[in-house]
C-alpha cells in the first residue's frame, strides 16, 4: 500500500495498477541471477592468520566446512578457503559466487563483516550489502580460481553455515530491471492528476508485458521491451527540474563501537569494494577525507593504497576533506583545529598532489563559532556537514548559507539533505541509498528553493557497512538520464557540486542567508559532558604537545633538533 495515497489523490485501482507494476518488475528482477546448481566445497580454520599467511597456507589441510557447521570468534577472524572450478553451465557468461550468511543489522554494517581474496589478490568485502562476487567474465567451463574470505565476527553469536552458490548474472536482463524499476518508483510518488505519473507507467507496463516470462526471458523480448523502455527517458518534463550531486562516499568513525584495530579492517573492506565498483563502472565517483584511514591502509593494505592512488590520478578516487580525523570542535582548543587541517592538509598534499578546499563534518556534534575563522586562515572555502539535522526541537531554517563567525569571517555552508520522500521529520542522513525515495526526498527537504536549486547527497553504506553497491550506482544512472517528474542526478564528486555554488554564491551574495555564530546541536548534549576522565587527559595532550613544541624550538635554535620523523609520529598518535 502507497503510504502517500491520500496526500497524492490516489484511487484504489491507482493503487491495484502499482502494486501489479511491482509484482512483474519484482519478477523480472528474480531473474537476474539463475542458480546453475551447485555450492562451494569450504574448508576452514579459526587459527589467527595474517592475510599473507592464509594465502600461502596448505588450505586443503584445514577442517572441513558442512552446512551445520558452528563457527565465529569474538572479535575474531575465520578463514574460509575453496577451489572455484567454472561450470559448464555458465560458458561465455558471467559466473557469481553468491554468500548467505546469518547478517545481523548493527548500526551501518552488518556482522560478520568478510573480505574476499581471489586468486591471490584482493577483491572486495562480503556483507549483508554486498553478498555476491564476481568470479569471472566470459566464464570458461573447467577453469579454476582460489577464494579465500576473512570473516571477522563481532559478537559472542555462534553461526551455523556459510553458504556460497553458483549463479550466472543475466545483463540484458539486469538493465531492463533497472530501467523500469525506477521510473515506476518515480511515477508512484507523483499526484494521481499528474499526467507524467499515468504516461511512465503506462510505458513501464507496456514493456512489461513485451517480455516473455517463460522461464530465463529470451534475448528478442528483452530487446523488444527495452525500445519500449527507452521511450520513458525520451519523455519530455513539463516542469524545469533541480540537480542532486550524487557523491558516493562511506562514512567510518575511528573510533565508536569498536576498537581502532577494527578501524583499520573496516578500512580495507570498503576500499577494497569501492574500487571493484570502479573497475565495473567508469562513471563511479567515490570521494573520502580522512587522512588517518589513508595512513592506515597505506601500511595494512599496499596493494589497496596502489589501487587507491592510481584511481585519484583517473580522477575516479576524489580526496577531500581537510582534517587528518573528523574531530570534535566543541572543546578542543583552536590550536588543535589548526593542527588537524594542517596535518590533513600536508597528508593530502604529499600523497596526493590534492589541495583540500572543504571541511567534512558530517557526523560531529555541533560547531563551534570560531571555526569559519580557522578555516579562512587555513585556506579552506567550504563547510559541510548534515548533523544538524538531528536536532530534537529545532530544525535549521537553510541547508545552504553563509556561515559568520565570531570575527566576522563567513565561509560558504552546505548541509546535506537525503532523506525518505514521504518523511516529515527533520533529520536527515549522510549514508544515503540513492533510492528514488532519497532523490526526491532530498529536493522536498532543501531550502532555500528560492534561492539554489542544485542540492547535495552522500551515498553509501557507512561504519564498514561497504560503502555504495551495485544498486546504488544503477539507479543513479537512470536518474542522470532524466526522469520527468524527478530531480536530475550528477554522479560526481563533491568539488564540482562545490565549485558551481561557490561562484553562484560569490556572483550573488545578497540572496543567500547567513547564520551568525554557534551550529549548535540540539542533541547528544551529555558527550560533552561525561566521561570527564577522557577529556581532562585530551587537554592535558594538548599542553604537553605545546610544551613539547617549545623545547623542540629551542633544541633546534641549540643545534640539537630533534628528528623530523620522530615529531610526526608524537602528532599522529595524539
Amino acid at each position: 500500500m502507497n503510504p502517500l495515497k491520500g496526500k497524492l489523490g490516489l484511487l484504489d485501482d491507482d493503487v491495484k495498477r502499482e502494486e501489479k507494476l511491482h509484482r512483474l518488475t519484482a519478477d523480472l528482477g528474480s531473474k537476474i541471477l539463475t542458480p546453475i546448481g551447485g555450492e562451494l566445497d569450504w574448508r576452514y580454520t579459526e587459527a589467527d592468520l595474517t592475510a599473507a599467511d592464509a594465502l600461502k597456507a596448505d588450505w586443503r589441510k584445514w577442517s572441513e566446512f558442512t552446512p551445520r557447521t558452528v563457527w565465529s570468534k569474538k572479535q575474531g577472524n575465520t578463514w574460509f578457503a575453496a577451489e572455484v572450478v567454472v561450470p559448464q553451465a555458465a560458458k561465455g557468461q558471467t559466473l557469481v559466487i553468491r554468500v548467505t550468511s546469518q547478517w545481523q543489522d548493527r548500526p551501518g554494517s552488518t556482522d560478520p563483516q568478510c573480505l574476499a581474496y581471489l586468486d591471490g589478490a584482493t577483491a572486495q568485502a562480503l556483507d549483508g550489502n554486498h553478498n555476491e562476487l564476481v568470479i569471472a567474465r566470459n566464464a570458461k567451463p573447467g577453469e579454476r580460481h582460489l577464494l579465500l574470505v576473512n570473516a571477522f565476527t563481532f559478537f559472542d553469536r555462534p553461526l551455523v553455515g556459510f553458504k556460497a552458490e553458483y549463479m550466472v548474472r543475466n545483463a540484458k536482463v539486469e538493465k531492463l530491471y533497472f530501467d523500469l524499476l525506477t521510473p515506476l518508483e518515480v511515477a508512484e510518488r507523483l499526484p494521481q492528476n499528474d499526467q507524467r505519473r499515468h504516461a511512465i507507467m503506462n510505458l513501464v507496463e507496456q514493456s512489461l508485458r513485451t517480455v516473455d516470462r517463460r522461464g530465463t526471458p529470451d534475448d528478442a523480448s528483452i530487446a523488444a521491451a527495452e525500445v519500449v523502455a527507452a521511450q520513458i527517458y525520451a519523455l519530455e518534463d513539463f516542469e524545469k527540474q533541480p540537480t542532486i550531486s550524487a557523491v558516493g562516499h562511506t562514512h567510518l568513525d575511528v573510533g565508536w563501537l569498536w576498537r581502532v584495530m577494527h578501524t583499520r579492517d573496516k578500512t580495507g573492506r570498503s576500499f577494497a569494494t569501492v574500487l571493484r565498483l570502479m573497475e565495473e563502472y567508469p562513471d563511479f565517483v567515490f570521494m573520502y577525507n580522512q587522512s588517518v584511514l589513508f595512513d592506515f591502509l597505506k601500511t595494512d593494505y599496499p596493494e589497496l593504497w596502489a589501487g587507491v592512488k592510481k584511481r585519484v590520478k583517473s580522477k575516479q578516487f576524489e580526496i577531500e576533506g581537510a582534517m587528518w580525523v573528523e574531530p570534535d570542535v566543541n572543546i578542543v582548543s583552536g590550536e588543535s583545529l589548526v593542527r588537524q587541517i594542517m596535518r590533513g592538509r600536508r597528508f593530502h598534499i604529499e600523497e596526493f598532489g590534492v589541495t583540500p578546499k572543504v571541511v567534512w563534518l558530517p557526523d560531529t556534534f555541533g560547531y563551534s563559532a570560531n571555526l569559519p575563522q580557522v578555516m579562512e586562515r587555513s585556506g579552506l572555502e567550504y563547510f559541510v556537514t548534515s548533523k544538524l539535522s538531528w536536532n530534537d526541537t529545532d530544525r535549521h531554517p537553510w541547508d545552504t548559507f553563509f556561515w559568520k563567525g565570531i570575527d566576522g569571517t563567513t565561509t560558504k555552508a552546505q548541509l546535506i539533505t537525503a532523506q525518505k520522500f514521504d518523511s516529515e521529520a527533520i533529520f536527515t542522513t549522510y549514508n544515503s541509498d540513492l533510492s528514488v525515495s532519497e532523490v526526491m526526498g532530498a529536493w522536498k527537504r532543501y531550502e532555500p528553493k528560492a534561492v539554489y536549486d542544485e542540492v547535495l547527497l552522500c551515498y553509501g553504506y557507512g561504519d564498514g557497512g561497504g560503502g555504495p553497491t551495485r544498486a546504488m550506482i544503477e539507479r543513479g544512472i537512470r536518474l542522470e538520464k532524466g526522469i520527468p517528474g524527478a530531480p536530475k542526478v550528477k554522479l560526481e564528486g563533491i568539488v564540482p557540486f562545490l565549485d558551481r555554488l561557490g561562484a553562484a554564491m560569490q556572483a550573488d551574495a545578497a540572496k543567500f542567508p547567513v547564520w551568525n555564530g554557534e551550529l549548535y546541536l540540539q542533541y547528544h548534549r551529555g558527550t560533552l559532558t561525561n566521561v570527564a576522565k577522557n577529556k581532562a587527559n585530551n587537554r592535558m595532550a594538548e599542553r604537553r604537545l605545546r610544551e613539547l613544541e617549545l623545547l623542540a624550538s629551542l633544541a633546534t635554535l641549540a643545534g640539537s633538533p630533534i628528528p623530523r620523523r620522530n615529531w610526526r609520529s608524537s602528532g599522529k598518535r595524539c
